[in-house]
């Protein structure tokens, strides 16, 4: 009798695990089949969330703000951000967002539709900066990294940043777990294709719209094809049984859907046949990232 109860209390307590395991890590669908994290998962592992609001090592000396390229697009504002998030952590401040007009409520609300939890990690302040606001000019030139520990002995409560957009992805190095927990959860792609076992996907972003100035070094199909083909011929060696399948995405769908013959144009409405390597994606700017963060294997962005 004793030993039918202790049995009837494991398994209840395994229910109780199993539930809060769904509710916690969440069940995705990949392709007709279903896919669970285990149990364990939920006892040895953090969530985003626990990741988002641990406790940092050094309390925050103030507030960290830049000025910021509120006019550029979604990935601009992305990267700015992260950067900017990332000199925070080395500064041991809390980054901040000062808003200084309509364009900064933009960039706000669109960078908070793919990426919320790095929306969270800030301090948003619905008003300029204040006047008593250290300035300081870092990364003068683009792509350069400019080491902000040179601003540590900073102790002015308000650090506002004057430099242009931070494209170095040294600011943000030793917080990619992190960043990558940020990006919204998972949603259904179809009938894009999927990395799995079987597919190998390889992720093009083509920007051309405003590139085609003869300012710019637009996007050409003589960069492309070789550029894909030197990528598939690396990632073969290494994915010898995988389908290499290849997703085009960027603001020229058209462009994009004429660079391979057979290219399919993947909206909801769309049959795919099994023979189909290329898929344009017909997702918006947000949900492109998110795409590219849970199913692209390998990304080339192309532009200037």
């Amino acid at each position: 009798m004793l030993h039918g109860k202790l049995v009837q209390v494991i398994v209840l307590l395994l229910l109780v695990l199993f539930l809060l395991n769904d509710q916690l890590e969440g069940r995705y669908q990949w392709g007709r089949r279903f896919r669970t994290n285990r149990i364990i998962s939920f006892l040895t592992e953090k969530t985003s969330s626990d990741i988002m609001h641990s406790t940092p090592k050094h309390p925050p000396k103030g507030y960290l703000s830049s000025k910021l390229a509120s006019s550029a697009r979604l990935a601009n504002h992305i990267f700015e951000l992260v950067s900017i998030y990332g000199i925070s952590k080395t500064l041991h401040r809390k980054p901040a967002i000062f808003i200084e007009d309509s364009n900064y409520h933009s960039l706000v609300n669109g960078v908070r539709k793919v990426m919320p939890g790095l929306l969270n990690e800030f301090q948003i302040f619905d008003r300029p900066v204040f006047p008593e606001a250290k300035n300081e000019l870092i990364s003068q030139k683009c792509c350069v990294f400019d080491n902000p520990s040179k601003l540590e002995n900073i102790t002015s409560k308000y650090l506002h940043l004057t430099g242009h957009f931070y494209q170095s992805w040294r600011y943000f190095d030793q917080h990619l777990s992190e960043i990558k927990s940020f990006v919204k959860p998972l949603l259904d792609f179809s009938p894009l294709p999927e990395s799995d076992e079987n597919n190998f996907i390889t992720c093009i972003h083509i920007r051309r719209t405003d590139f085609v100035d003869g300012q710019h070094h637009s996007s050409n199909v003589t960069f492309i094809k070789p550029a894909l083909e030197f990528i598939q011929s690396r990632e073969r060696e290494r994915n010898v049984r995988k389908n290499m399948l290849t997703v085009l995405m960027g603001d020229d769908p058209n462009f994009e859907a004429n660079i391979y013959e057979n290219t399919v144009i993947a909206d909801k409405r769309t049959e795919i046949k099994n023979a189909a390597e290329y898929f344009v994606s017909k997702n918006s700017p947000d949900n492109d990232l998110a795409f590219s963060r849970y199913h692209c294997d390998t990304v080339l962005i192309t532009g200037e």
